[in-house]
C-alpha cells in the first residue's frame, strides 16, 4: 500500500538546506516511511538528467519510485534504508549513484517489488 502525503516534516527551507523530500511515501510499517540518500553532489540539477532510455529524471526515479529524500552536500554517498541501515555507496556520478541505489533496494525485501514495478513501468 502506498500513501501519498504532502511533505509531512519538510518545508521550503529544506530546499535551501539541500534537502529534497520524497515525492511519495511508503507504508511498510517502519517508523520512517522513506529512505535517505546522502550525497556529496552539491546541486540537485545534477540529478535532472534522464535515467537510461526513459523519460524520467534521476531525481524523479529516486524520489517517486523509491521513496527517497535526497540530501545534498554530505560528506559521503550513503543510502539509509527505512529500517535505519546505512549503505556506503561506491559511486560518485549521479547516474551511477542512481543505478547502485536501485540495485541495493532490489536486494531488500520490500524493495524487490519496487524495482519490479519500476522496471515494468519503463518497459511499457
Amino acid at each position: 500500500m502506498l500513501i501519498f502525503i504532502p511533505s509531512l516534516s519538510f518545508s521550503q527551507s529544506d530546499h535551501q538546506n539541500n534537502i529534497f523530500p520524497p515525492l511519495k511515501f511508503a507504508d511498510y510499517g517502519f517508523n520512517k516511511n522513506y529512505r535517505v540518500l546522502k550525497t556529496t553532489q552539491t546541486d540537485i540539477n545534477d540529478f535532472n538528467q534522464k535515467y537510461l532510455n526513459t523519460g524520467y529524471t534521476l531525481d524523479y526515479v529516486l524520489r517517486s519510485f523509491f521513496y527517497i529524500s535526497i540530501h545534498l552536500s554530505s560528506s559521503e554517498n550513503t543510502l539509509i534504508s527505512m529500517d535505519g541501515t546505512n549503505f556506503k555507496l561506491k559511486s560518485y556520478k549521479p547516474i551511477d549513484i542512481t543505478k547502485e541505489v536501485i540495485t541495493l533496494i532490489g536486494g531488500m525485501s520490500s524493495g524487490f517489488r519496487e524495482v519490479q514495478k519500476f522496471n515494468k513501468s519503463i518497459d511499457d
